[in-house]
């Protein structure tokens, strides 16, 4: 998926920024919380996009709103994203920061689709054999999908890994065709 350069070079800055203060879980977390609130609150998102209110407007009382509540760099960052009239960016900034963060430390997203539930000792042995595999600390989010008659399907970024029982009927049907 192709990003907005813009929005990269936001959280490059805010990132370093971030890093160097030995804030990352902060930003993070008040980025995530600010994310949140412009879904649940229409209105800000609103106020926040508009073309009708100026820039030095929405930073003004974005500032009076927030000032205090979250973190300073982070605060700093959407003002000035809000100066620049890119407020249709911030959630993108938010998804770019938290992947970066997870980059950063070493760890990486797997998507697991079961048949049914794994046990917590399965999806330990899972966790464990791609930790090995990757070499990296695995988030292991799994999901069920009942038309998978057994086995496992993996995603890991826009890699899929099919393990399951019809991914490998399906491959013996054309080795054998």
């Amino acid at each position: 998926m192709q990003h907005d350069p813009a929005a990269e070079r936001y959280v490059e800055a805010l990132f370093d920024v971030a890093e160097e203060h030995d804030e990352l879980d902060a930003v993070a977390s008040d980025l995530q919380d600010f994310v949140d609130l412009l879904e649940e609150t229409g209105q800000l998102r609103l106020f926040l996009r508009s073309f009708r209110v100026p820039a030095s407007d929405k930073v003004k009382v974005f500032r009076d709103v927030f000032e205090g509540k979250m973190n300073q760099h982070l605060l700093n960052t959407i003002a000035l994203m809000l100066q620049h009239q890119r407020a249709e960016s911030i959630e993108e900034v938010a998804d770019l920061f938290a992947e970066r963060v997870k980059a950063h430390r070493n760890i990486v997203t797997v998507q697991a689709n079961t048949g049914t539930r794994m046990s917590e000792n399965m999806r330990g042995q899972v966790k464990t054999s791609l930790e090995e595999a990757l070499e990296k600390t695995v988030e292991l989010v799994e999901s069920v999908d009942e038309s998978l008659q057994g086995g496992l399907r993996l995603r890991i970024g826009n890699t899929v890994y099919d393990g399951t029982i019809a991914h490998q009927l399906e491959k013996l049907r054309e080795q054998l065709s």
